[in-house]
């Protein structure tokens, strides 16, 4: 239904780092050699502030490139990509507010988190009230430092503890922020490649945008790394496939290397995953591409019954598997209705399910360099399972029986007005932007409770792929919330479930917006 040619697609310049690589840093195998690199990275790259543009990304490139080849591309702000624009570039110098006794009450220098992400300059003298209308903060996590973002929506802002706004004084406070959005910036992406005997590839994607955070997403960016230098040692002979790995901001930049290598993943891509929150002490879990039955699928359910480390020394542990949902991570760009992609996700717990999600406690106590070096050795053995597997598995994906995505509506589903109504994307090439159109939040941090109709609205838009009916879409997000819900422990981050006529109401708002139609 969707096509897209490569003459077609955002033409960048990739570009060698300028940072020479680091020869004295040794290839290792070795577990013990591994986790004390590993660790040595972790300490440089955790306290930088990334944000989805700027110095913060350059500096964590820079870092990556000492130990691997990378490749870097710079996409202009006010570059159209699909349904978004590349954002100004935004550069953070100083934030900090001073309260009414001559104290800094809140300093970005204590903790990168402090400063809402994307914020604007801002100084002046403000009352309490007004000030805390610029503050977040968690009550039910009193002792922790919210992360929350607003790259699309022009504001200035601070996170801080709840337990230190509560103890905030009467009286006027004196807000000092230095930032800029350049809208004569650009957007920064780095590429790794790694030729096979063949063609097909198999991607691995992870995010560098996080400041100050360490299993989401930085755990990810770290485990891809040592895995590129892992296959590295293997000669070309036992290597099938050609291997791609990227990084880049979460939705903005996937949406940008999209526009770029989309046509080209198209066609050539065999497997992929994203990569995030994989430095925790847990088991390894796997979300599923949206097709669900993909040799992507088969290679990530097979890969974690078979590992046996640290983690899983007898085997004992399956590992959690979820089916696809239209959130998350950046997955579901690359299975968007447009690309459908065969690309899931590996964490190890999943976000959203440890309470240190999206805050300071998110930090380098929480996360441990063994585990890390064990998800890029278990990623390795993954690569082990789709080198030798791949025949087998295709063969298996073929006779799937998707009844998920292509059964015919129940005679139950008859009862019910609109269930069998089938739409397709009119913005089908990443997910769409809702912020411009007034329908998402504007300010992003995983405490907001979600609509339902901003649920229905991921919820069809991930699905209207001119095959899946209103009631199939209902049940995926009933099937969604038994999976993950009950784990949540913050309940505003779970999609809710969405009814047909929930999914019928908004499907007539998308249409009328030219987001949708309706297949008769």
């Amino acid at each position: 239904m969707y096509e897209l040619k490569e003459d077609d697609m955002l033409q960048v310049i990739w570009k060698k780092s300028s940072i020479p690589m680091n020869e004295n840093v040794p290839l290792v195998s070795k577990e013990d050699a591994l986790i004390q690199q590993v660790s040595h990275s972790l300490s440089r790259l955790f306290p930088i502030l990334r944000s989805i543009t700027g110095p913060g990304v350059r500096k964590t490139l820079d870092i990556i490139s000492e130990l691997v080849p990378l490749a870097i591309a710079e996409v202009p702000s006010g570059t159209p990509v699909f349904d978004w624009v590349v954002p100004p570039e935004w550069r953070c110098r100083e934030a900090y507010a001073v309260g009414p006794s001559g104290e800094r009450v809140v300093d970005m220098e204590e903790h990168y988190l402090h400063i809402l992400n994307y914020s604007e300059s801002f100084s002046g003298r403000v009352s309490k009230d007004e000030f805390l209308e610029h503050v977040l903060s968690y009550p039910k996590q009193p002792h922790l430092i919210p992360y929350q973002t607003s790259y699309y929506s022009r504001r200035w802002g601070f996170s801080m503890t709840h337990e230190k706004v509560q103890a905030l004084q009467d009286g006027d406070y004196e807000v000092h922020i230095d930032t800029d959005l350049d809208p004569t910036g650009s957007l920064t992406l780095g590429e790794l490649f790694l030729e096979g005997r063949t063609k097909e590839e198999i991607l691995f994607t992870c995010y560098t945008c996080h400041p100050q955070m360490g299993n989401d997403s930085l755990s990810g960016v770290i485990a891809a790394v040592f895995l590129y230098r892992l296959l590295q040692q293997q000669p070309i002979e036992k290597r099938r496939f050609s291997y791609r790995f990227v990084f880049l901001p979460e939705t903005i930049g996937a949406i940008c290397y999209l526009s770029i290598r989309g046509a080209h993943l198209k066609k050539h891509l065999i497997a992929g995953y994203v990569l995030t929150c994989i430095g925790d002490r847990g088991y390894f879990s796997y979300k599923k591409s949206r097709h669900g039955a993909t040799v992507a699928d088969f290679a990530g359910e097979l890969a974690m019954k078979n590992w046996r480390g640290r983690s899983n020394p007898f085997g004992a542990y399956q590992g959690m598997v979820y089916d696809f949902w239209p959130s998350g991570s950046d997955e579901r760009q690359f299975c968007s209705p447009g690309f459908d992609l065969p690309v899931g996700g590996f964490c190890r717990t999943f976000y959203g399910i440890f309470q240190e999600y999206h805050t300071s406690d998110d930090n380098l106590e929480f996360i441990s360099p063994i585990m890390i070096a064990e998800s890029s050795l278990f990623l390795l053995s993954l690569c082990g399972v789709l080198e030798s597997n791949h025949l087998e598995s295709a063969a298996l994906v073929t006779n799937i029986s998707r009844t998920s995505s292509e059964a015919i509506c129940s005679d139950q589903s008859s009862m019910i007005s609109h269930a069998k109504d089938i739409y397709y994307s009119l913005v089908p090439f990443g997910e769409p932007q809702l912020g411009r159109r007034n329908m998402y939040h504007q300010v992003g941090s995983c405490m907001h409770d979600p609509s339902i109709r901003v649920d229905a609205i991921m919820w069809i838009m991930g699905y209207s792929d001119g095959k899946h009916s209103l009631q199939q879409i209902s049940d995926k997000s009933i099937t969604h919330y038994q999976q993950f819900g009950s784990k949540i422990p913050n309940k505003g981050y779970v999609f809710s479930t969405v009814c047909v006529e929930d999914l019928h109401l908004v499907a007539q708002e998308l249409v009328a917006a030219n987001m949708l139609a309706q297949v008769t």
